[in-house]
């Protein structure tokens, strides 16, 4: 039986037609041929590489495999029925009792975008600091609620503008809290440390970045009228 007999209903019209025009145009070409593995490659632009193997001259079913987009998406290509009638053709011995096809491009695993892979992990890095931070101001706010009805003492013997206050709460929301007041060090350390979490290159948003910045800035502009 030939090739469009036993496998031909795999394989819709137009890509057995686009197939056999790559064998008209001499595309095909193998580089290994044996009783239980062929490897074809099909020159084109880009060009792909097809691979067809058996466990044994004599089994009935042979894998094909083939490096083009199309394959990928576990169809059966124009390229693999250029490879089946070009095997047919100068090759007939490897086909000999084949009746049945196994797509291993279905059963291939996804590659992994490492890139994308570390993006992820750093979002749920920054999204799990965020988390830990929250819990920690609300104890944070508990406790300092429980002082101030027992004693009704100000929360900061210092005062400061809003701008400033606003500052100091978002640091200590953040898990950098300035009970003595602010120091140079202590807000070029928070700002290097939260960087890491809420850069975008990081997992983190561009407003998240920009709000780091503005907070450091007006702290540190107290040190700059000092000076």
């Amino acid at each position: 039986m030939s090739i469009e007999d036993t496998f031909g209903s795999l394989f819709k019209p137009e890509v057995k037609s686009s197939g056999r025009k790559l064998v008209a145009q001499e595309k095909i070409s193998l580089s290994t041929q044996s009783d239980t593995s062929i490897q074809a490659f099909v020159r084109v632009a880009p060009p792909f590489r097809v691979k067809f193997s058996t466990e044994e001259i004599s089994s009935k079913t042979f894998s094909v495999e083939c490096s083009c987009p199309t394959a990928r998406k576990n169809r059966f290509c124009k390229h693999v029925w250029a490879t089946l009638l070009f095997v047919e053709e100068n090759y007939s011995d490897f086909l000999t009792e084949k009746t049945e096809i196994e797509n291993l491009n279905s059963s291939a695993e996804p590659k992994i975008d490492k890139q994308s892979a570390f993006k992820e992990s750093a979002k749920l890095r920054a999204s799990e600091h965020r988390k830990e931070q929250y819990q920690k101001q609300k104890a944070r706010v508990k406790e300092k609620k429980r002082e101030q009805k027992g004693n009704q003492q100000s929360h900061s013997s210092q005062s400061h503008s809003p701008e400033i206050e606003a500052a100091l709460a978002y640091f200590s929301q953040n898990g950098f809290p300035m009970p003595s007041g602010p120091t140079k060090e202590i807000i070029v350390e928070a700002k290097r440390k939260l960087s890491r979490l809420f850069h975008p290159d990081k997992g983190g948003t561009h407003e998240e970045s920009v709000e780091l910045n503005q907070n450091c800035e007006v702290l540190l502009h107290l040190f700059r009228n000092d000076s």
